[in-house]
């Protein structure tokens, strides 16, 4: 990518990622199991850091990001069924959810389910055949 540079320390991590073009650096910090811990953000007009929380499997269970005129941060929590990723809610929309659903017996993501109030909108992965993700549609396909 034209005008984006990264940088990494001897463990192979990313360590800064600097663009020119938006004029953004971010700084990446890892705990001692190589995951990232901290995000710094400097010249983004929105975002200024974000921090993540793991339990003892490895998991992710919470990213918390600071907007840059807030005092608080937007927490994120995610939930999980084994090594399955099934859910995320957010203390900025306490009316939303998403919901992950898997293939049976298996770790390929079959769709995503955004509810709000009343409302859910189903989101479709159509994976590789090694079960990565290749694309997203909506339910119109799009």
């Amino acid at each position: 990518l034209e005008g984006v540079r990264w940088e990494y320390d001897g463990f192979g991590r990313m360590t800064e990622r600097h663009d020119s073009h938006r004029g953004t650096v971010q700084r990446f910090s890892y705990d001692d199991e190589h995951r990232i811990s901290q995000v710094i953000i400097e010249g983004d007009a929105e975002f200024t850091r974000a921090e993540y929380r793991y339990d003892a499997l490895g998991r992710r269970t919470e990213k918390q990001v600071w907007r840059r005129h807030t005092r608080n941060a937007e927490r994120t929590q995610y939930a999980w069924s084994g090594l399955q990723m099934v859910g995320e809610c957010s203390d900025s929309n306490p009316d939303a959810a998403v919901q992950y659903i898997y293939t049976e017996n298996s770790y390929e993501p079959l769709a995503r389910v955004d509810s709000r109030g009343g409302h859910a909108e189903v989101y479709w992965y159509h994976t590789e055949l090694n079960g990565l993700p290749e694309k997203v549609t909506d339910s119109s396909g799009d």
